[in-house]
């Protein structure tokens, strides 16, 4: 015989302590029992919810629903949910509404039915869901902020992209970007996005320390609340009650200690502490960016600047330069008239003239010995005008982009040998041997603007060499072709090395200098050396000579 009361008490004890809730109501849906776990859950105490319906514990639309479901049951045996589980709302004593899970079975007690409901308070399941799906959002958010960052071209396209991202992604009604300006001290809106996309009226330009915006500037702290109404640092609590504003939050935009700007956003819906951190992380990583693309601007305008002087500088060196060579060319094209001046007819029926007047004659030959040697004067001084001229000229050309080199295959040994032999007699005058090393390597170069640099450079140790002598010689390396020129002159000093090829720089620079020039010279033959694509450096120590190195592109002959 099966001991009835002993199941009786078991199901009594395993009712009691389930951790679930349980509440079994009849088929009127009146409360019969509730466990321990659902009283907790609801707030009531048993005795409480005895004999009530059970819709006291759902909220409206669910309460007014719920004797429907049980009638069409009963009337029809359609079970739409009895025997499986759903999402519902609770709602417990105090009137606060809950997230629930509910599963319904039904038993039959002597044809009578009685409904048993299994609950679950799911609210700290919800909440995680929520944070997990909030962080992800945040996340999104801050990866999508970052690259506006990146792909923005302008400073404006990164401030409205961001803003209308936040808009986008958080729910902000509007959100705005101030921009500090030093000059005036007052934060100037430059974009707006959301409900209030327009730039002018009361808030388009803030005195620091005015308003609230003004104040976040001055403190360079963050104002956050999700309790506009009643906040004392937002005066415009009757636009905010109309609007149904809930959240604001204010960002200083600050790198190291340097304002930027601020970022400001109003929300009609409260912020979390996650999304305030995340937006405190969007406002440093914006004052970053604005700051980097402001640099970048600054350095824009000062390189448009500078190329815009460079122009007006090189059009005035051509034009200059152009109008002293006309003049110049005319003078030294008389001079060697003077040089010589006995070949001009005039002086010689001067001289025939004079003929028996041997005095008078040797006067006039002294004369024209004079004018001869101030003539010569003359041609080398113009010589060495004509050569500044010159220089200055291919400057002014080649920072403006205007040489055009015409490349073509050149054999270096055969017109290294060209060049010594052209300036042959300079080094003999002084005693300065040359010699040409160079090997059977061809290049590929403009001839003329090559003869330029090998003039420039074997020209200047032929200038500072007193004694010893010169060597060129070439090698080839992968895809160049190098040469040096040697000597064994006054050499330089070391820390000089990368300023030579300054414009118009001299490592003598007194008034009391022995060697000429411009100090244009290898300003140019660093230049025309790049623009063949080479490079070149010099070594040396005083006293001990220099050697110059310059690279060319070698010849690669076409199948």
């Amino acid at each position: 015989m099966i001991d009835t009361t002993w199941i009786n008490e078991r199901e009594q004890a395993i009712f009691q302590v389930a951790v679930n809730g349980m509440i079994v109501i009849d088929h009127l849906g009146l409360v019969e029992s509730m466990n321990p776990a659902a009283a907790v859950m609801f707030g009531y105490a048993e005795h409480e919810i005895i004999g009530q319906n059970v819709n006291v514990l759902m909220p409206e639309p669910y309460r007014s629903q719920h004797d429907g479901y049980l009638q069409a049951f009963q009337q029809s045996g359609i079970k739409k949910i009895i025997g499986i589980g759903r999402e519902v709302v609770g709602l417990r004593k105090n009137g606060e509404m809950f997230p629930m899970w509910l599963a319904v079975g039904v038993a039959r007690i002597r044809d009578r039915p009685l409904f048993v409901g299994s609950i679950v308070d799911i609210t700290k399941k919800k909440l995680a869901d929520l944070t997990i799906e909030e962080h992800l959002l945040l996340a999104r958010l801050r990866a999508e902020m970052g690259g506006i960052l990146v792909n923005s071209s302008t400073l404006e396209e990164l401030l409205q992209a961001g803003t209308q991202l936040l808009v986008a992604r958080l729910g902000i009604a509007f959100a705005r970007i101030w921009m500090f300006d030093p000059e005036t001290n007052m934060l100037i809106l430059r974009v707006s996005s959301g409900l209030y996309t327009h730039l002018d009226g009361a808030h388009a330009r803030i005195p620091i320390g005015a308003f609230k915006i003004g104040q976040i500037a001055l403190s360079r702290t963050p104002h956050l609340t999700n309790q506009v109404i009643g906040d004392p640092r937002i005066p415009q609590q009757q636009w905010a009650k109309s609007e149904g504003m809930v959240a604001f939050a204010g960002f200083p935009l600050v790198v190291e200690d340097h304002l930027i700007g601020v970022l400001g956003m109003f929300s009609r819906q409260t912020l979390s502490d996650n999304t305030f951190k995340a937006l405190a992380c969007i406002a440093n990583e914006w004052a970053l960016g604005i700051s980097h693309r402001q640099t970048e601007l600054a350095l824009k305008h000062a390189k448009e600047a500078a190329d815009t002087a460079n122009r007006a500088k090189s059009e005035f060196l051509n034009m200059m330069s152009h109008e002293l060579r006309t003049p110049l060319t005319i003078i030294l094209g008389y001079l060697p008239l003077l040089i010589d001046p006995l070949k001009l007819p005039v002086a010689k029926k001067v001289m025939e003239s004079l003929a028996n007047q041997s005095e008078s004659r040797d006067h006039f030959h002294r004369m024209l010995e004079k004018f001869s040697h101030m003539a010569m004067e003359m041609k080398k001084s113009g010589t060495h005008l004509l050569t500044l001229i010159n220089d200055l000229l291919d400057i002014a050309k080649i920072e403006a982009g205007k040489i055009d080199l015409t490349l073509k295959p050149v054999a270096v040994a055969a017109t290294v040998q060209e060049i010594v032999d052209s300036l042959g007699l300079r080094s003999e005058e002084k005693g300065v041997g040359m010699r040409n090393l160079c090997g059977p390597e061809w290049i590929e170069a403009d001839e003329l603007r090559l003869r330029q640099i090998l003039i420039n450079l074997i020209g200047n140790a032929i200038k500072f060499t007193s004694q010893g002598e010169i060597v060129i010689r070439s090698r080839p390396l992968e895809t160049m072709v190098e040469l040096c020129v040697a000597d064994t002159g006054t050499g330089l000093p070391e820390h000089e090395l990368e300023s030579i090829f300054q414009c118009f720089y001299q490592v003598d620079q007194s008034p009391t200098r022995k060697a000429g020039g411009t100090g244009l010279g290898l300003a140019v033959t660093k230049r025309l050396v790049e623009l063949h694509g080479g490079q070149i450096h010099a070594t040396s120590r005083v006293g001990e000579g220099a050697c110059f190195y310059f690279t060319v592109p070698a010849w690669r002959q076409q199948s």
